[in-house]
């Protein structure tokens, strides 16, 4: 096999044509520092197109490089990037929160995290920085999502007031039903933040609850203000609302109206498989069905009702708790039997795990859940 340190031209046996003395050999040392140079610059030009920046620390806890169109508060700020960087983030939570991402990072874990800078919002992402196998820092990523989440609160906006409208419409032929949404609506966003999902999820949930009963707008007068027990026959009619919201909610696109949907449809079904209108029956009922399930019995019994005499919240609570396990959901129940010592940051959060279940999105509850028989 031929040399490839020697000339082309000279090695035995070749046919190929004459190449002069060019010889197979890496490029001198000042090529390689013009085209490093060159990828740094096209690195940059990059970054700084895009809204976001991108940093590097080292393992004594120094920042090293910074580049991005997030960068402009530096502006000729004096000294060492480090001094630079430390005193530009030192009015934000970006500051104490990158320095703990790089600690996780040193340790070989990655980080998420938002933070706020300079009036922007920041999702930022730390990833440790390893030459070979040895981790010698972190490198971290901050991409300005402060338009997005601006836009996703107007459009959130938007929801909830399409949802008032809606439960407005229901309100005007019986103002204890608009009452009775709003406080549920505060029950349901309490036990989701308990059990530990994220506020997004929280928030959502208390918006879609506020549509549970939104089925009952085609239940007659007669029925729905009467002011005595319902006979059997109209409470067979009562229970239909559960199918009509369905009906009325569920063709939707909007996530939020999908979500009431689900709700709508399974806020009445009982933990042990005993309610309607499906007769389901543990994690067989969605998430957000349990959740408001618990919610919609505490605020009926704690309110005034002409055929039965309102319960102090003590009473409710014990009322609740007899049917631990056979109506309600037993782990959602006693988080919202806690929710007053949760309030005081005084009790440790479940999560999702803990109950074996998946939040899934709402069209995936959705799909998830088949319509009703007609009765």
């Amino acid at each position: 096999m031929p040399d490839l340190g020697q000339d082309v031209a000279a090695a035995p046996g070749n046919d190929c044509p004459d190449m002069g003395s060019k010889r197979w050999t890496n490029p001198a040392p000042t090529s390689v520092r013009a085209h490093e140079a060159l990828q740094a610059q096209q690195l940059r030009l990059l970054v700084d197109q895009i809204p976001a920046i991108v940093w590097t620390v080292d393992r004594n806890d120094r920042f090293t490089s910074a580049l991005g169109s997030g960068l402009e508060p530096l502006g000729g700020r004096a000294g060492t990037l480090d001094i630079a960087m430390r005193e530009a983030l030192a009015d934000s939570d970006a500051l104490p929160a990158s320095i703990e991402a790089h600690r996780h990072a040193l340790e070989g874990r990655s980080s998420r995290y938002s933070a706020s800078w300079s009036g922007r919002l920041y999702e930022c992402r730390v990833e440790p920085l390893r030459a070979g196998r040895r981790t010698v820092g972190s490198i971290g990523v901050a991409v300005d999502v402060t338009n997005e989440r601006r836009a996703e609160s107007e459009a959130l906006s938007a929801y909830e007031e399409g949802v008032d409208c809606l439960v407005r419409a229901i309100e005007s032929r019986d103002i204890e039903t608009g009452q009775h949404v709003a406080r549920m609506s505060l029950y349901c966003s309490a036990i989701a933040e308990a059990l530990g999902l994220d506020p997004g999820q929280c928030q959502a949930i208390g918006i879609a609850s506020r549509l549970h009963d939104i089925g009952k707008i085609g239940i007659p007068d007669k029925i729905l203000l009467k002011n005595a027990a319902l006979t059997r026959d109209e409470r067979a009619i009562i229970e239909r609302h559960c199918r009509a919201g369905w009906e009325i909610l569920a063709g939707a696109r909007s996530e939020i109206l999908q979500l009431a949907a689900v709700i709508a449809l399974t806020h009445h079904e009982w933990f042990d498989g005993s309610g309607y209108p499906q007769g389901l029956g543990g994690m067989e009922i969605p998430l957000p069905g349990r959740i408001a399930a618990i919610a919609d019995v505490f605020d009926a019994l704690t309110s005034q009702r002409p055929y039965r005499a309102v319960l102090t919240d003590t009473q409710a609570r014990t009322v609740m708790c007899a049917e631990r396990g056979t109506h309600f959901d037993p782990i959602l129940l006693d988080l919202f039997m806690r929710i007053d010592l949760l309030a005081q940051g005084d009790a440790t959060h479940a999560t999702a795990g803990a109950l074996n279940c998946v939040v899934k999105t709402p069209t995936q509850e959705v799909q998830r859940c088949r319509p009703p028989t007609s009765s």
